[in-house]
């Protein structure tokens, strides 16, 4: 809740910019990957290459046929 209090207008194409507290790396990365297509981490550098690592490695996983 305290994301949305924080979170300010849409910019052109939509998109709000909030800020958000987790415990732990590994909880935001599952955090962002539950909301798909529709979020993106600015930062840190390190949570973005850790999500950027995580859907590498679903690409990887479904992209091979059965």
């Amino acid at each position: 809740m305290r994301a949305l209090e924080s979170a300010g207008p849409p910019d052109g194409e939509g998109w709000v910019e909030v800020e958000m507290s987790v415990e732990a790396e590994a909880v935001a990365v599952s955090d962002l990957l539950r909301l798909g297509t529709e979020a993106e981490a600015l930062g840190p550098a390190g949570l973005r290459r850790a999500v950027a690592g995580a859907v590498a490695v679903l690409a990887e996983r479904y992209a091979v046929g059965f």
